[in-house]
């Protein structure tokens, strides 16, 4: 099953969904694809690893700025992506 979207409290509720699965054992984990912006907030890898998440996946688009605003990423740009690699 999937879940999209990019709303912060949409975002809370899928991971609680998550927790509840993972606590009740009706799963062994989960996996998510993050972008760039998931990781401005230190909050949210203790969020998903309490919840049972046992791997993230997230891409580099591109390191030039100018790239990612011109496909309209601006969720790449909030933390830059060498710094989110490290």
């Amino acid at each position: 099953n999937n879940f999209y979207g990019n709303d912060r409290a949409l975002f809370l509720a899928k991971v609680e969904l998550c927790r509840e699965l993972y606590q009740a054992k009706k799963i062994k984990g989960w996996s998510c694809l993050v972008t760039g912006d998931f990781f401005a907030r230190p909050e949210n890898l203790t969020l998903v690893k309490e919840a049972g998440c046992k791997a993230l996946f997230s891409g580099i688009e591109s390191f030039d700025q100018d790239t990612l605003k011109s496909y309209n990423k601006k969720q790449n740009g909030i933390v830059p992506q060498l710094e989110m690699i490290q």
